[in-house]
């Protein structure tokens, strides 16, 4: 192999390397920024599907009313008392995220 063979392939594998390091790296960023998102957005879904559960099981009339009685009766943290609930919408919403924001 000539010289020059040699340094064209030294170019190539170091380009491609470089290349595959950025990649795995907005991968991570990716995943990691998807799983963020869903952690926040968790706090406003929660609180929404304890209500809209509430009103379904014919406990409340509507859905502001359910928060209302709700938050007057223990606070907002009643709103997140199922924990059930708030694991699986949590754990659901944090890895659809992060897939999410990973392959789009």
């Amino acid at each position: 192999m000539s010289s020059r063979q040699q340094l064209c392939s030294g170019a190539h594998h170091l380009i491609a390397s470089l290349i595959l390091n950025n990649l795995r790296a907005a991968g991570s960023i990716a995943f990691t920024s998807g799983a963020s998102a869903a952690v926040g957005s968790s706090f406003v879904k929660v609180p929404i599907a304890v209500c809209i559960r509430s009103v379904q099981a014919g406990v409340y009339k509507n859905v502001f009313h359910a928060a209302k009685t709700i938050t007057s009766a223990v606070g907002v943290r009643g709103l997140f008392t199922v924990s059930v609930c708030v694991c699986v919408c949590v754990f659901r919403c944090v890895c659809v995220g992060a897939c999410a924001f990973l392959f789009f």
